[in-house]
């Protein structure tokens, strides 16, 4: 009797250890595998530590965000080069680029009233363009969209984030998913911040040096205005 028991217990464990491992590969999607689980591995960093920004060369600036929240946005102004926290992002200018994990919204459109917009300019290094391009023509903002789950760049969240808009301009999100990883796309942008100017931004990593997600490396530099 114990013995028939055993089997039979050791059969249901292997039909259940076989259920979880076939539910996991059909949830292997942007969210699950790209190395988010449970708490953030850094969720805990005072706000100071979360954004370091160092310099590259004159007027050329590197930012390291520890992004690994997956409900904390860390938001930054181009102008003053600084992480700021701002009052209500939906009507405060003090912002232009906000981060969480993958996700990157702007101060335009759906996010913020501060106008942004940009313009995805594919194949061109960061340091060949030196100049606002002489037409703003298809320049983007985060609008309206109801997401796509089977598209790795448009979270279903009502809210498509211009660096992640992949339908309206070809090949426009920052990040291609490939492998459970997230490869950084051979695309630089032309930022319109509210104030009206005009800065290149480029992004080089969504890993650190120990591979940990959500750690997001761009570079940016002012471009002059049209």
């Amino acid at each position: 009797m114990c013995k028939h028991f055993s089997i039979h217990r050791t059969v249901l464990l292997a039909g259940i250890i076989l259920y979880a491992m076939s539910v996991s590969s059909c949830a292997d999607t942007l969210l699950t595998s790209e190395g988010f689980a449970g708490i953030p591995p850094e969720g805990s960093l005072p706000q100071a530590q979360k954004i370091t920004v160092n310099t590259i060369s004159l007027g050329v600036f590197e930012v390291q965000a520890r992004a690994t929240s997956a409900t904390e946005w860390l938001y930054f102004d181009f102008e003053s080069g600084q992480m700021v926290t701002p009052t209500d992002p939906l009507t405060d200018n003090s912002w232009d680029i906000a981060l969480q994990r993958f996700k990157v919204k702007i101060n335009g459109g759906n996010s913020g009233n501060g106008a942004n917009s940009l313009l995805p300019i594919i194949g061109q290094s960061f340091d060949s363009l030196t100049a606002t391009p002489t037409t703003f023509s298809g320049a983007i903002t985060d609008r309206s969209d109801a997401g796509d789950g089977d598209d790795a760049c448009r979270p279903a969240e009502g809210t498509l984030y211009a660096y992640l808009d992949s339908t309206f301009t070809g090949n426009g999100c920052w990040f291609r998913y490939e492998n459970t990883q997230l490869i950084v796309r051979d695309v630089t942008y032309v930022h319109k911040t509210h104030g009206n100017r005009y800065y290149k931004v480029r992004f080089f990593n969504y890993y650190s040096s120990t591979g940990t997600s959500g750690h997001i490396t761009f570079r940016f530099s002012e471009v002059g205005a049209l």
